[in-house]
C-alpha cells in the first residue's frame, strides 16, 4: 500500500514538472517531428511543438575508408548531438557506417524521442586524413526525430 502511494506521488510530481516545463524559444530553423532536419557543425534547430532544441555539437570519430583506398575495414564516423528539453540537456552519440550500406546511420534515444542519423557528409577523400588536425567544419548531418511511444521516461 505504501509503495503504491509513493509511486503515485512520484508520478504526479513528474507529470506536474513536465506541465510546468520552461518553454524554449522557437529558432529560425524550426521543424516538426518526422521532418528531415539538416544541420551543419555547431548549428542548432528546434522542434517547438515538442519544446526541443537539437545541436550538432561535435564529430567524435572519423575513420571511414576513402573510396580510392583499399581498407580492411570500411570504418565509421561518430557525431555528438546536444538535445535540450526545457531546462534539461542530454548528449547523445550517433554512428554512421562507411562503405556501401543502405541504412548507414543508427538511432539513439533522448527524452522519449528517437533520433536517427540519416546522412553524414562529406565522405572523406584520399586527402582528408593528411590534414593535421582534421577539419570537420564542412560536416553536415541530416537527422529525423520521432516520438518513441513505446517507452516511458521518468
Amino acid at each position: 500500500m505504501m509503495r503504491a502511494i509513493l509511486l503515485s506521488f512520484i508520478i504526479s510530481i513528474t507529470l506536474s514538472a513536465c506541465l510546468n516545463e520552461p518553454q524554449l524559444p522557437p529558432l529560425t530553423n524550426d521543424y516538426s517531428l518526422n521532418d528531415r532536419i539538416p544541420l551543419s557543425l555547431l548549428e542548432e534547430a528546434s522542434i517547438s511543438q515538442e519544446n526541443i532544441h537539437i545541436a550538432f555539437a561535435e564529430v567524435k570519430e572519423e575513420s571511414r575508408c576513402p573510396i580510392a583506398w583499399q581498407c580492411l575495414w570500411e570504418g565509421e564516423a561518430e557525431v555528438e548531438l546536444t538535445v535540450k528539453k526545457g531546462d534539461f540537456i542530454e548528449k547523445i552519440r550517433l554512428k554512421y557506417d562507411g562503405g556501401n550500406c543502405t541504412e548507414c546511420g543508427n538511432t539513439a534515444a533522448a527524452f522519449g524521442y528517437k533520433i536517427k542519423l540519416e546522412q553524414l557528409s562529406p565522405f572523406p577523400d584520399e586527402t582528408f586524413y593528411a590534414q593535421k588536425p582534421l577539419d570537420f567544419n564542412a560536416y553536415k548531418i541530416v537527422i529525423t526525430v520521432i516520438n518513441d511511444n513505446d517507452k516511458i521516461y521518468l
